[in-house]
Order: structure tokens, then sequence, then C-alpha cells
């Protein structure tokens, strides 16, 4: 058993060791409250994060979707051009497949 040294009575060595478990318990639980306090800002990072991945990706569809819609306007925009273009000018003639230019493809209807 360990004897006290000379000087130093048993209710002082009683006090300083409570000193010494109060200091590590408010020491422990400055590490908790940090380590809490890490998730926390850790937590708040990645919502930001995430939020801003969630804002990129709207803008993206929605860049998508107007691009869409702007493609389908022109391609109406050059039938409703074509279509006009006929009724005033009538109906081209459709370009020669099979000879030369100027002769017109066989005709697929027999005549008896």
């Amino acid at each position: 058993m360990r004897q006290t040294p000379p000087g130093r009575s048993l209710e002082e060595q009683l006090a300083e060791i409570a000193q010494e478990v109060t200091l590590r318990g408010e020491a422990a639980e400055r590490r908790r409250q940090d380590e809490i306090e890490a998730a926390r800002q850790k937590r708040i990072a990645w919502e930001a994060a995430r939020e801003e991945a969630r804002i990129r990706y709207a803008e993206a569809y929605r860049v998508r979707h107007f691009e869409a819609q702007e493609a389908a306007w022109r391609h109406a925009t050059r039938l409703t051009e074509y279509g006009s273009a006929v009724r005033t000018r009538g109906r081209p003639e459709p370009t020669p497949k099979h000879g030369s230019a100027g002769q017109r493809p066989p005709s697929s209807a027999s005549t008896h």
C-alpha cells in the first residue's frame, strides 16, 4: 500500500485527486462538445453542398428543356415556311432518284 509523503495529509491528497478527476471530466466534456460541434459543421457543409447540387441540376434541366423547346419551335417554323411556300408556288417536283437529270423514274403503274 502507498504511504503518504511526509508533510502531506491524506485529506490534501484526496482533495488533489478530486480536483484532478474534476479537471479530467471537464476536459472530456469539452472534447465531447467539440466533436458535437464538428459533426454539426460537417452536416451544415454537406447540406449546403447538396442544395448547391440540387440547384445546378435544376438549372441544367431547365436549359435542356428550353433547348428542346427551341429545337421544336425551329422545326415548326421551317414546316410552316415550307407549307406557305407550297401554297404560294405550288408543290415542288421531287428530285429524280433514278437515271440522269431530267428523266422521270420508271412508273410502277402499267398501261394496258
